[in-house]
């Protein structure tokens, strides 16, 4: 970030998910959208010490050079199309990859009443907990409603297959 923004950032560490504050001059005429709202006047932001550059607590990720240096908001705006824009490609490769492994799961008749309910891996026979089980598929409909689970073991294993384009189940 500090190499896409030629201005100070903070990040806040104490908010829920990774928030940063590109400091940029106040405009009337924000074209940011109600994701990337600029703060109002009198809006409280808590700006750390300036040798604050680590965690724990907010820092700077790139503190300020001099008086009034800032972030120019085109570059903020470019870098939240282009950070959106990667998201949604992450997005689509998680979606196609969990289509990929629904594709991989057995026939639930072919199934036990454990794998049915999620109680082992869909795939082997590994016992499974809430804190176990890596993959959880939810709740899916065919013939009957079933819960199917999986190991992380078996769940690289059929993601990696379908990535590489490598035919067959097991």
């Amino acid at each position: 970030m500090s190499d896409a923004l030629d201005g100070p950032v903070i990040h806040d560490v104490r908010t829920l998910g990774a928030t940063y504050w590109a400091l940029v001059p106040h405009q009337d005429d924000w074209p940011g959208d109600p994701e990337t709202q600029l703060l109002s006047h009198g809006t409280y932001l808590g700006v750390p010490d300036l040798t604050v550059v680590g965690p724990p607590g907010s820092f700077w990720v790139t503190p300020p050079r001099r008086r009034h240096h800032l972030c120019r908001a085109e570059e903020v705006l470019a870098l939240i199309a282009c950070g959106r824009k990667k998201l949604g490609q992450e997005h689509t490769a998680h979606a196609e990859a969990l289509n990929a492994l629904v594709q991989e799961l057995p026939p639930p008749h072919t199934l036990s009443d454990d794998h049915l309910r999620g109680r082992t891996c869909v795939w082997c026979d590994t016992r499974l907990t809430t804190e176990t089980a890596f993959l959880d598929f939810g709740q899916l409909t065919s013939l009957q409603r079933w819960f199917p689970r999986a190991c992380r073991p078996c769940t690289d294993e059929r993601a990696e297959r379908a990535r590489t384009g490598q035919e067959g189940r097991q």
